[in-house]
């Protein structure tokens, strides 16, 4: 036990400090095990190698902004069938950040497509790999806020430098100028020089009309397809597991039909793709995701939910008993509007 204070200066010295973690359990294997000098010494130097290399994943994962609990481990292939599991395995070797190629999983709110992001980009971690996980919109608000201060290419530069950019979300809010321009630097930059990894709630096809420039969506969605492999996922939500009761103080309603468009309150289909959308979700943030996404979408907000050509009720938040939170009998949403 002396000995092993004399060396603890020594070791910080060199940097070996991790050594004294697991000095003593070494000595009495070596002892009891009756170790050569060289084996102890090797058995050392691994327990060394080991702590550095899951102290460098850490910072890997740290600086990389991602969720340590969203990995390919914890990720539940059985719930959604329609995810071809052997497809995101072949992902999960890296090999298309080697050929410097992109990964686009669409599919609706729900399916698992960030905690797929996420698990993809842990495995990046795990291999070496320097990965930057963001929201596309937060990206863009980064790049453009540089105008302001000088430090534009400095901020475009944290985006082009990675091995691997997992842009989340994209599509679910409409791009203003300068975002279009922003997204294609980012996008014609990393072409062929680093991977991007792209989850959307838009199908392909919507794409273009986000960047409200033919020429410019045509350019950067062409570089962004060139050869990238693309993951689609479809079916039940993970968040419409279990009960779906929102807090009794919670009041979710619907803009009045006053604020809609005349050509578009009148449309079942709307309505109904409402009420599924929103019947889906089981919290506040959920619903405001879709409401958001929703008004990006079709320009207008939600429908609202009583009316008498659709299922009255989506517009409030059901207590458990059926009542409306915030309304009494027959105070629905849209019942006073």
């Amino acid at each position: 036990m002396a000995l092993i204070h004399q060396l603890t200066p020594a070791l910080k010295r060199l940097r070996l400090s991790g050594i004294l973690l697991t000095l003593e359990v070494r000595n009495q294997q070596a002892i009891d095990g009756k170790w050569s000098y060289l084996e102890f010494l090797s058995r050392l130097i691994e327990d060394e190698i080991a702590r550095r290399a899951q102290k460098q994943l850490a910072y890997r994962i740290r600086r990389a902004g991602l969720n340590s609990t969203k990995t390919l481990e914890s990720f539940d292939f059985s719930f959604n069938p329609t995810i071809n599991r052997q497809q995101v395995l072949d992902l999960a070797t890296c090999n298309y950040i080697v050929q410097r190629r992109n990964v686009l999983i669409c599919g609706p709110a729900g399916v698992g497509k960030t905690h797929l992001a996420h698990a993809l980009a842990h495995e990046a971690c795990r291999q070496g790999y320097e990965v930057l996980l963001v929201s596309t919109q937060r990206m863009l608000q980064h790049i453009n806020g540089g105008r302001a201060d000088g430090t534009h290419e400095r901020r475009l530069q944290t985006y082009l430098q990675p091995d691997l950019l997992v842009l989340d979300d994209f599509g679910l809010k409409a791009l203003r100028p300068p975002a279009p321009e922003d997204l294609y630097d980012v996008i014609n930059e990393r072409y062929e020089r680093g991977s991007i990894l792209l989850t959307s709630n838009r199908a392909p096809s919507e794409w273009p009309d986000l960047f409200g420039d033919p020429l410019l969506a045509s350019a950067g969605l062409d570089r962004l397809a060139h050869k990238a492999h693309v993951v689609v996922i479809t079916g039940r939500s993970f968040r419409a597991q279990g009960p779906r009761h929102f807090p009794e103080e919670v009041q979710i309603d619907l803009p009045v039909t006053a604020h809609l468009p005349r050509d578009y309150i009148g449309r079942d289909d709307v309505r109904m793709e409402a009420y599924r959308r929103l019947a889906a979700v089981t919290s506040p943030e959920d619903v405001e995701d879709v409401r958001a996404e929703w008004e990006d979408r079709y320009g207008a907000p939600p429908p609202p939910a009583a009316d008498a050509n659709t299922r009255p009720g989506i517009g409030a938040a059901r207590r458990p008993g059926g009542r409306a939170a915030g309304g009494g009998a027959g105070g629905g949403a849209g019942a006073g509007a």
